[in-house]
């Protein structure tokens, strides 16, 4: 961080005039649903995303101390947050991401930056520029000579949660910058208000309207839902719940990884064999492993012991469907097969499927209250 040790105090020189005076801010919220944020199982750094009627100003207390004794805020979005605050991630004190980073010669390919010195114009969206995802899309790359990024253990994870964290800020800042875009004065009517569930007068006023674009929206979610109807609608109800869970000790997560590191240690490795492996499954259900299937709808979640999982609903055909309890049987197992004609079915319920150690020596196990 050598460009800014002479601009800014660092904990050192701030220690040595003798003891010093902390403040903190807590912010609560007493409408925060306590059961969707109970604590993890996981080992895992997490994130509260501050909303509603906060100013985003002042949604995060960063602040820096200068070197003649005054504070100044930093914003997450500018490009100093980054390398003034994660010091062992960028040792050099390159700059953050900022707005207005040039291609210039390299192309976008979802996953990370490739030398494309012929078509060197913009990304799948035809942006000259950087997103901010792309941006730490590619610092999470691993590269050559420069894995101590991905050896930060859980100050990695606390890197991606913040990035993360950055990201939606911007892309919340650009929705609610870009309102007329939206077309956000079609929904401020009195009619509008009344259907939205706003009808004590202090409730009424102007809003900021989330895109069907932006995840997680009540608009994205609303479209999700009507998609999903429209499909049982015009098929029929489901007839396969499939869930599909990250295992950590795949060997495609256990053979990437450096050297004294776990999986946990690298959630980025973990989420991206995740995905290539949903994607496996999702091909072998359009090839008919399961039947002949004309309609399905998934959905990804994080568990709270920070393994993504997957949620899938299949409709089948007529001539699949399940009707009599033979079929059941010929797609559904619930027993231990014998480890001396099924060895490789044997290794992976055992070592997946079932739990333990629990008995009379582990009282403290679940299973034993």
């Amino acid at each position: 961080m050598y460009p800014y040790a002479s601009i800014y105090q660092t904990a050192m020189e701030r220690l040595q005039g003798g003891a010093v005076e902390l403040s903190f801010r807590l912010l609560n919220d007493h409408r925060t649903d306590l059961r969707r944020y109970s604590v993890p199982t996981a080992n895992e750094v997490g994130a509260l995303m501050v909303g509603g009627d906060v100013d985003e100003a002042n949604a995060r207390d960063i602040i820096i101390r200068l070197t003649n004794g005054y504070f100044q805020c930093v914003s997450p979005l500018h490009s100093a947050y980054a390398p003034l605050h994660y010091v062992l991630i960028f040792p050099d004190g390159r700059n953050g991401w900022h707005d207005g980073i040039p291609l210039n010669g390299f192309q976008w390919d979802g996953f990370g930056f490739i030398q494309d010195d012929e078509n060197a114009v913009g990304g799948k969206c035809g942006s000259t520029h950087i997103t901010m995802l792309q941006f730490y899309a590619y610092i999470l790359q691993h590269h050559i000579n420069k894995e101590w990024i991905l050896r930060a253990g859980r100050l990695l994870q606390q890197f991606i949660v913040d990035a993360y964290a950055c990201t939606e800020q911007n892309r919340l800042k650009f929705i609610r910058e870009n309102q007329r875009q939206l077309h956000c004065d079609l929904y401020n009517g009195l009619q509008d208000a009344l259907n939205a569930g706003d009808v004590f007068g202090n409730d009424i006023g102007q809003k900021m309207i989330l895109p069907s674009s932006f995840q997680d929206g009540e608009r994205a979610m609303g479209q999700l839902y009507q998609d999903a109807m429209a499909r049982v609608r015009k098929f029929g109800k489901p007839n396969l719940f499939v869930t599909f869970t990250c295992n950590p000790k795949w060997k495609e997560i256990t053979n990437a990884l450096l050297p004294g590191q776990i999986a946990k240690d690298r959630p980025d490795l973990v989420t991206r064999v995740f995905n290539l492996k949903l994607d496996a499954l999702l091909k072998d259900i359009k090839d008919s492993v399961l039947g002949n299937v004309i309609a399905k709808i998934w959905v990804i979640e994080f568990q709270k012991r920070g393994l993504p999982h997957a949620h899938i609903l299949l409709i089948l055909d007529e001539l699949s469907k399940l009707r009599t309890a033979e079929d059941y049987d010929s797609m559904v197992s619930a027993e231990i097969l014998d480890p001396i004609c099924h060895p490789k079915a044997y290794e992976m319920v055992t070592s997946c499927m079932v739990h333990g150690p629990c008995g009379p020596d582990f009282f403290n196990t679940q299973c034993m209250e």
